[in-house]
């Protein structure tokens, strides 16, 4: 055994297996990270639109694949949501376009 690995590609689309031989365990190591950062960006960071209602108070927050709306009155969660975007209220007066960073329409499941 030369410590060597070798990433064999089954039909495209299909799972990739990894079996000993051909590219050195950093070569792997960078594929696998790749892997996991394509499903990490595909799954989680879609787009949203924010802005403040200055009537109601209020941030809304719009899902745009979805068309959801999340609508936070909280002092303390609209300064966390302002901090996370590194934006400011007056910033909020138009409609601002950004990638869902806080995971807020994300699906959660709840195991048993």
């Amino acid at each position: 055994m030369d410590g060597s690995w070798r990433v064999s590609r089954e039909v495209a689309g299909k799972k990739k297996g990894i079996s000993k031989k051909g590219i050195s365990k950093n070569e792997l190591s960078q594929e696998l990270l790749m892997r996991l950062f394509q499903k990490e960006t595909k799954s989680h960071l879609e787009p949203i639109k924010y802005w403040y209602d200055w009537s109601e108070q209020k941030l809304v927050v719009l899902h745009c694949p979805s068309g959801k709306t999340k609508k936070i009155k909280n002092p303390k969660r609209i300064e966390r949501f302002l901090q996370a975007y590194e934006a400011t209220l007056v910033e909020c007066k138009g409609v601002t376009e950004d990638i869902d960073r806080l995971h807020l329409f994300k699906k959660v499941r709840v195991h048993k």
